[in-house]
């Protein structure tokens, strides 16, 4: 079996359009590809970032979102929580994550796969120079960031996200 990682040519193309997000005064966050209220932190993200307007800005996007979490974004009325429910042409995504600081990935551990997998997203993210959050049930994420303490993963507890996660650089209790 070989890993499903993205072009090298991403990583290229990623550190060509980092210097970018340094000029940003919130950190942009960004979530791509399948989204449901029952599988993933959706809800629990998106209220966090609207609690904070002046910190942060999420942007979601994907093919495979439920109806229901589409039209709860909508209702949330949040200026800096955007959604688009059409998809990112893969080849175009290390232009599209540009615009960004961190990737999320949102899964809830639900079934053993999103426990022990690491997301294609992450790899993507990372390949693109965006930091990654990813929840405490996804334990094959937290292995895969003590193997590769290098890169720029953190563990996040959507559950408490109001307490846990990092604001301008700083961490607020989260998990190590």
């Amino acid at each position: 079996v070989l890993p499903n990682y993205p072009p090298a040519s991403w990583v290229a193309r990623g550190r060509q359009l980092q210097p970018y997000r340094s000029e940003r005064a919130r950190t942009r966050l960004v979530y791509l590809g399948s989204a449901s209220f029952e599988d993933t932190f959706i809800r629990e993200a998106a209220e966090w970032v609207a609690a904070h307007p002046n910190d942060f800005e999420l942007h979601v996007a994907g093919n495979n979102v439920a109806g229901d979490v589409w039209d709860w974004l909508a209702a949330l009325g949040a200026a800096n929580v955007t959604s688009d429910p059409h998809g990112i042409d893969y080849s175009g995504l290390p232009e599209f994550l540009s615009r960004f600081d961190v990737g999320l990935v949102l899964y809830k551990g639900n079934t053993l796969n999103f426990v022990y997998n690491v997301p294609n997203k992450a790899i993507e993210d990372l390949a693109c120079g965006l930091e990654v959050w990813y929840p405490p049930e996804m334990e094959g994420m937290r292995a895969f960031r003590e193997e590769w303490p290098a890169f720029r993963i953190r563990e996040v507890d959507f559950n408490a996200a109001a307490s846990s996660v990092p604001i301008r650089g700083e961490r607020i209790a989260v998990a190590e």
